[in-house]
């Protein structure tokens, strides 16, 4: 568990991005996109692109 904290997992690192991205698109339906709801969408696609090793900017679409 300490060595997932240190150095995560590819597969755990989608599963973050996923999660920020799922909550950030939630939050735009509900709400206005909102300093916070940026950051949960570049931090989702920051994961993405650590997780796949790839500068793709189409890797997350809504």
């Amino acid at each position: 568990e300490q060595q997932e904290q240190e150095n995560p997992s590819d597969m755990h690192k989608r599963q973050l991005a996923n999660a920020n991205f799922q909550w950030a698109k939630a939050k735009v339906k509900v709400d206005s996109l909102g300093d916070s709801t940026e950051q949960k969408f570049k931090r989702a696609i920051e994961l993405y692109k650590q997780a796949n090793e790839e500068n793709d900017r189409d890797i997350l679409k809504v």
